[in-house]
């Protein structure tokens, strides 16, 4: 081929050189001379999560079968270079309480040079967990739990000599911290099936109402080392406890509010019980209710409002309050004893024990107060909901 183009006149060789030119030049353009468009397209994806338990791993978007892309529960994702024609897109990885609306899979169609799009919207159904709990249905207090509805009630604990009360289930719901009332109360910890009981506290004084953070890593609970009790906090795993209140009248019953940054409690210090709140390091203590009746065992939503009980009306009613005490409100209203309230996890349902006749069950109701519905049916004391 050198051979060749050594042997051309310098007249051939431009001739030569032109002609390529523009025959490159021609297979650059499109008909009307200009330069051509791409020869593929794109698609956009969009996902919507709406409804009370989003999946919180989200999802998997996929294209004609091939590995997916990532996607949160309210994101999008875009597939590039694709080539014209119909392609199928699917969404998977739902958790089994969340549903697509529509196709899935769908077909779109890619045009060269353009975008297409689509929407995927998914409706994730309130998963309520089980309500973990204390029943002497055995003889003595024992840690069990059901599901949600009533259903399939499982005792966790088997102590025949000792009393096992006030569970707390973790966030990630895997453990289940309780009280084991030896000679005194301690703090113990299990898995959420009843296997890997560990001790957390060594009967220091009475421990009591073990309370987890909303990120699981500090426990907080009621101690009573010198005659009253007072709240103190520790790791998760028992290490580091530091006293937060330190009064001469009862504090106890402690609960986290959602972002970890406060702590509610009852406390009668001021002649009678009210519900205090402070910061997570127990500064800031203040009063919430204000009240000349008995307030008590204050438990906070996971939109923050705080639950509590109170016997202002004459008997023993769950109230439901603001954060900062205003908006308080009576939503049993009902001649019995009702108290222990407990949020479900999406915060639309109240797990609490009512009392009508020396016989405490366990009952829920929509956070409103509505539908009371009673779980457990049967005699001898089912106390202690933990949602």
């Amino acid at each position: 081929m050198l051979n060749v183009w050594g042997r051309l006149s310098p007249m051939s060789k431009t001739f030569v050189i032109t002609l390529a030119f523009t025959v490159v030049s021609i297979a650059g353009c499109g008909d009307d001379g200009g330069p051509l468009g791409p020869s593929n397209g794109s698609v956009q994806v969009v996902v919507s999560t709406s409804g009370g338990s989003p999946d919180p791993d989200g999802y998997s978007v996929s294209m004609d079968g091939a590995q997916g892309q990532t996607v949160a529960v309210n994101d999008g994702v875009i597939f590039s270079d694709v080539a014209p024609g119909d392609h199928e897109v699917e969404v998977t990885g739902m958790a089994s309480n969340c549903a697509v609306s529509g196709n899935n899979p769908r077909t779109v169609t890619v045009t060269a040079g353009q975008t297409a799009s689509t929407s995927f919207e998914i409706t994730c159904s309130a998963v309520l967990g089980q309500i973990a709990f204390s029943t002497n249905r055995d003889g003595n207090f024992e840690i069990y739990v059901m599901n949600a509805d009533g259903s399939s009630p499982t005792r966790l604990t088997n102590d025949v000599a000792v009393s096992d009360r006030s569970p707390a289930v973790s966030p990630d719901r895997t453990k289940i911290a309780f009280i084991n009332h030896t000679i005194t109360g301690s703090v113990y910890v299990m898995n959420a099936n009843g296997t890997g009981l560990a001790r957390l506290t060594d009967d220091q004084g009475d421990d009591d109402y073990p309370a987890w953070s909303s990120d699981g890593t500090k426990i907080a609970f009621s101690r009573n080392p010198d005659g009253n009790s007072d709240i103190y906090v520790m790791n998760a795993d028992g290490t580091g406890s530091v006293r937060l209140t330190n009064h001469p009248e009862d504090d106890g019953r402690p609960a986290w509010s959602p972002d970890s940054m406060s702590i509610a409690f009852h406390t009668d210090r001021d002649g009678n019980n009210e519900i205090y709140v402070m910061n997570a390091d127990g500064t800031g203590q203040r009063n919430l209710t204000n009240n000349p009746a008995y307030d008590y065992e204050p438990a906070w939503s996971p939109d923050g409002r705080i639950a509590f009980e109170t016997d202002r009306d004459g008997n023993l009613e769950i109230y439901v309050m603001n954060a900062d005490g205003t908006g308080q409100v009576n939503v049993t209203n009902d001649p019995a004893y009702d108290y222990g309230a407990a949020w479900s996890g999406d915060g639309t349902k109240i797990a609490f024990v009512r009392n009508r006749d020396g016989n405490p069950e366990i009952y829920v109701m929509n956070a409103d107060g509505t539908g009371p519905v009673n779980l457990t049916n049967r005699v001898g004391s089912e106390v202690d909901p933990a949602w």
